[in-house]
């Protein structure tokens, strides 16, 4: 199946909207955590809104000014979510230095050491002719 670029870009808008949803707090948050989400190392909030609009199947988060929370914990990152204004799950996934979901520049985290986002971008891919 291949997906053409507006229902990728209507898709992502979708997704990214759940997280500035809720009357909790102001914003979203990603919550950075050890394996299984057992330790939470650091709840960064995010900007409202907390991405821009899809273009071309991707949608970047908006990080101007860049997302920065100082950790709560010490431990090794392994995992992540992010969490609407009610604290409601939207996304969940790995935390690595290359190839997961979520990349730093280290997973070692250190309590009262800031944490700052300074990209990130959720891609929709097109897919495969058979």
């Amino acid at each position: 199946m291949v997906l053409e670029t507006d229902p990728r870009n209507d898709m992502l808008d979708g997704l990214v909207d759940n997280v500035d949803e809720g009357s909790g707090t102001t914003e979203g948050v990603l919550v950075i955590g050890t394996t299984g989400m057992a330790t939470t190392l650091v709840t960064i909030p995010l900007n409202n809104p907390a991405f821009d609009a899809a273009a071309a199947g991707s949608v970047a988060m908006d990080v101007t000014p860049e997302p920065e929370e100082d950790a709560v914990a010490t431990g090794v990152a392994a995992a992540f979510e992010i969490q609407d204004r009610d604290a409601t799950k939207i996304m969940s996934g790995s935390v690595g230095t290359t190839g997961k979901d979520l990349n730093l520049n280290s997973v070692n985290i250190e309590t009262g050491v800031p944490v700052k986002i300074t990209a990130a971008t959720i891609t929709q891919p097109a897919g495969s002719p058979a």
